[in-house]
């Protein structure tokens, strides 16, 4: 199986590989929210169940969204924030699924990302890929941080997944394991995008 999550933040491209972090002490620990962004209840909690169980295997402290906050929501709404600020969370981690199946083709992130994001997505693929978009999955990632009075983005990624997928929950899992091999690589690194301690 390849996969490849670019992560552009600050218009600066990071190609991501997994890696090990040490264990962070329980008061540099923060507490996400991993939201799904669908109108199907099903699929969001499937996914959110899947991606934070995988990430507290891994001593990140994860919350699936749909345990926090129930119905449709949008994850810059004041509601939103305000009802996860009051349960303990900082920062969320979201999903948007962009095209599913095995037609799927990376440009259709153009509309979602800014363009000279997306420029870099074209060179990516260019270089790597021999100019074929084509694909079997293509997600949106964002990293979101809160404060009191609003809710900021503080990064943005495409991933997508390419070769055979068994099914549904194969696809899943191997989301899974990219989002966590990722962040666990760039974890120092989102950490300071947000304004937060190092860790020791």
């Amino acid at each position: 199986m390849f996969y490849r999550l670019i992560l552009v933040q600050i218009s600066l491209l990071l190609l991501l590989t997994g890696c090990t972090q040490p264990i962070a002490p329980d008061e540099y620990r923060v507490k996400f929210a991993v939201v799904a962004v669908t109108d199907n209840i099903d699929d969001r909690t499937e996914v959110e169940d899947k991606i934070s169980a995988k990430l507290q295997s891994h001593n990140f402290d994860a919350v699936a969204s749909h345990q926090l906050v129930a119905g449709r929501f949008r994850v810059q709404d004041d509601s939103f924030r305000k009802q996860l600020i009051n349960q303990g969370v900082v920062a969320v981690l979201a999903l948007r699924p962009i095209e599913v199946g095995p037609n799927s083709s990376i440009q259709s992130v153009e509309n979602y990302v800014q363009s000279s994001s997306y420029s870099v997505i074209e060179d990516f693929v260019a270089e790597y890929r021999g100019d074929n978009f084509t694909t079997n999955v293509v997600v949106e990632v964002g990293g979101f941080r809160f404060t009191k009075t609003q809710t900021v983005k503080i990064w943005q990624g495409v991933v997508w997944l390419d070769g055979e997928i068994a099914n549904r929950e194969a696809g899943i899992d191997q989301l899974s394991d990219l989002i966590l091999a990722n962040v666990r690589k760039w974890r120092s690194r989102l950490r300071e995008s947000a304004g937060l301690p190092p860790l020791k």
